[in-house]
């Protein structure tokens, strides 16, 4: 049996564009200016614990929100409500695997209206078109240096 690709024309809604300075990630800011935040080395990691922020907690609260909006789409799809008090909480954990790193990711959904198999549902339809779930199965990465 062959393999078969196919290619979906996708249309692009939206571009974000974020770059990081120095040489262990010193500041990190979007070509828009609306972020623009010091990083630091978690004291986990080896570093000094300052103010800043670290790439798994910028991941974390992407990943909330990301999610958090996926679930408001699918809920209108599903037709059911969610309360204006739902929350999404998102626990990134770093773990250490030979020379290369991985991630385990707990998403933890609260003060949901909803319960039982509702809210499973809805959690399981979430997961198929949050685009951060997505990326990080299929994502199609290209790297290179200028």
């Amino acid at each position: 049996m062959t393999e078969q690709t196919y290619t979906v024309d996708m249309q692009k809604l939206y571009t974000a564009t974020a770059t990081a300075y120095g040489a262990a990630g010193e500041k990190v800011s979007t070509d828009d200016g609306r972020l623009d935040l010091p990083l630091s080395l978690p004291t986990e990691l080896g570093g000094e614990g300052s103010d800043g922020t670290n790439p798994e907690q910028l991941l974390a609260a992407g990943y909330s929100t990301c999610f958090q909006a996926a679930m408001g789409i699918v809920s209108k799809r599903l037709e059911v409500s969610l309360s204006p008090n739902t929350e999404v909480q998102t626990q990134l954990e770093l773990h250490e695997n030979g020379d290369a790193y991985d991630f385990k990711i707990t998403i933890t959904v609260k003060n949901s209206d909803l319960k039982g198999e509702q809210l499973q549902r809805l959690l399981d339809e979430t997961l198929k078109v949050c685009p951060i779930t997505r990326a990080t199965q299929n994502a199609e990465i290209q790297v290179s240096g200028a």
